[in-house]
């Protein structure tokens, strides 16, 4: 004997019902990009952060399979030079459906003019000496 038509129905319904909420949760975890690139930062001369830059760095190229390159602030003069140039090339291709992170290892603040600025803190003999780049 066939099931009853009732039950047919709704089976049919929720088969539909399943595939639907099936494409919207795998349209709700597609990522909009395409490709991501991470540029991970630090001045040249912080030693103490180069173990956690290495380790992030590997995460994001080993488990996301994203490109990195990791690149260190000179802490002579003009820094804010060679950081643009960087940052730069960083950008150069960014299209809508590319992702850009950069990751910044150091100090900051933000100035009374509202700029951030990323800064290098040196401490010798009680004196502070601060390099800064403002981005």
């Amino acid at each position: 004997m066939p099931p009853p038509p009732e039950r047919t129905d709704f089976e049919s319904f929720a088969r539909h019902l399943q595939d639907a909420a099936m494409l919207l949760y795998a349209q709700a975890n597609r990522s909009p990009y395409t490709s991501v690139s991470v540029l991970l930062l630090r001045w040249e001369e912080d030693l103490s952060v180069e173990q956690d830059v290495l380790e992030l760095q590997k995460v994001f190229r080993e488990r996301f399979n994203y490109r990195t390159e990791s690149w260190c602030i000179p802490s002579g003069p003009n820094p804010s030079v060679k950081l643009t140039m960087q940052m730069a090339q960083h950008i150069e291709f960014a299209r809508s459906d590319h992702l850009l992170i950069v990751y910044y290892a150091g100090y900051g603040f933000v100035g009374s003019d509202h700029h951030l600025y990323w800064a290098w803190y040196e401490i010798t003999l009680n004196r502070l000496c601060a390099r800064l780049t403002l981005i």
